[in-house]
């Protein structure tokens, strides 16, 4: 065949190989996938396209934003700081236990330094029948309970045993213990108050003519003198209970364990009557408290029993609780100055007995005699009012210097709203002065 006859097998020209030709197969990866699978699988690759000035505006967007905000926040914050705007002491009291046992005085008409006392005087009476056991021939006098005033002067008047009382028709009855009768004292409004006292008075003689009812009464023993006009007294009870006759009457066995159940019951529900019915800033001690006891017999409403009647009287010492606390801390702790005032906390854990009682008979001495014993627990007093006042306007600096006028007070701590301010309100009324784990007194 020729040259030109001849057929050429036509090869196409080689593809020259690239890297990229190159089959990689179909390794897997860890989990099982083939590259080619994964490279389906992966997400479009999105090419984030630049517009010039959006990042320089949104980036000033949150700037004014954060601006904003902090300024909300900082008024409202400066909206709370006003509103709850005021200043809070808290004042911390000197304190100080002291044991106490030593004897004590009292006075009925104290001096200048002396602790005086007040009585209160209460009665009362209950009743228990017992059996008859025969009859007895009895002489009984009346009794009553009688107001004695003193309208004389501001001086206490003592009335001696037997001081005799009249009636307007002649009767005479007595007082059986001695009794002190208080001067005038002065009301609120200025006035002029008698001084009074109640006692128990007895007929001068037995029988029922002496049972009568509510009168006036003069004392005899002051007749031709000034006093005569100024003293004088009036029923609180009628008199009752005289009588001469035949009764019947029990045995002393029955007679004594009535007398012992009476007594109990009346001693603690004159007690607890005291309590109730003494002012609210004195104190009553159980020691303090004296009691006297009358017993009548009667027939029952069947005549075959006998009435036991037993009539308790309580004359209670009671004592200032302010004007104990200065005398006892007087007598108790060392450099305790004149015009400092306290408190005894817990007055009512420790014990007060009356020395010599059967001396005196019921508080009608002018000087009593007793022991006060415990743990006293003393907190100085401040005056709240005055603190505030001294503060107001003041730096806060100004506090210690302030307090140097006030010895009843160790140390106090200031909080001041809002925080920025660094001196005390100009009104009082904006500044709260409170006590550290004690009461606040305001006295």
């Amino acid at each position: 065949m020729q040259n030109g006859d001849q057929i050429q097998d036509i090869v196409p020209p080689t593809k020259r190989r690239s890297i990229r030709d190159i089959s990689l197969g179909t390794k897997r990866n860890e989990e099982g996938r083939s590259h080619e699978q994964e490279d389906e699988a992966a997400p479009t690759r999105t090419t984030r396209q630049y517009h010039p000035g959006t990042t320089t505006r949104s980036s000033a967007s949150r700037f004014f934003a954060w601006i904003l905000a902090a300024l909300v926040i900082g008024g409202l914050v400066f909206a709370a700081s006003l509103l709850f705007a005021g200043t809070t002491v808290t004042v911390f009291p000197k304190t100080e236990t002291v044991p106490l046992d030593a004897p004590l005085s009292a006075h009925a008409n104290p001096g200048p330094t002396q602790l005086g006392y007040e009585v209160l005087t209460l009665e009362k009476s209950a009743t228990q029948v017992v059996p008859a056991t025969g009859e007895s021939y009895v002489e009984e006098k009346a009794s009553g309970i009688i107001v004695v005033y003193n309208d004389f002067s501001a001086d206490n008047q003592q009335l001696v045993a037997n001081t005799r009382f009249e009636t307007p028709d002649g009767k005479i009855y007595r007082i059986q213990d001695p009794l002190i009768v208080p001067g005038q004292q002065q009301a609120a409004d200025g006035t002029t108050i008698p001084g009074s006292i109640e006692a128990r008075v007895y007929a001068d003689q037995p029988g029922d003519v002496y049972n009568i009812d509510l009168t006036d009464f003069t004392i005899p023993g002051f007749a031709g003198g000034p006093r005569f006009d100024h003293f004088y007294a009036r029923s609180k009870t009628p008199m009752t209970g005289g009588f001469v006759g035949t009764k019947l009457v029990a045995d002393e066995a029955s007679i004594a364990t009535a007398q012992e159940t009476l007594r109990a019951q009346l001693r603690a529900d004159l007690l607890t009557e005291a309590r109730a019915q003494k002012p609210a800033d004195y104190l009553l001690y159980d020691g303090a408290a004296l009691f006297s006891y009358t017993t009548k017999e009667g027939a029952s409403s069947d005549g075959e029993q006998v009435t036991i009647t037993e009539q308790a009287t309580l004359h209670a010492a009671l004592f200032q609780e302010e004007e104990l606390a200065s005398y006892v801390a007087r007598q108790s702790i060392a450099g305790f100055e004149e015009g400092e005032r306290v408190l005894i906390e817990n007055p009512e854990e420790l014990n007060l007995t009356v020395l010599h009682e059967s001396s005196f008979g019921g508080f009608t001495e002018p000087t009593v005699s007793f022991t006060l014993t415990g743990p006293a627990d003393f907190v100085w007093l401040y005056d709240a009012g005055a603190l505030a006042q001294d503060l107001t306007g003041r730096s806060k600096e100004a506090l210690q210097t302030i307090l140097s006028g006030y010895p009843g007070i160790e140390r106090a701590e200031v909080i001041i709203r809002p925080f920025w301010q660094d001196t005390f309100p100009e009104d009082p009324m904006d500044i709260t002065i409170k006590a550290k784990n004690t009461e606040s007194f305001d006295k």
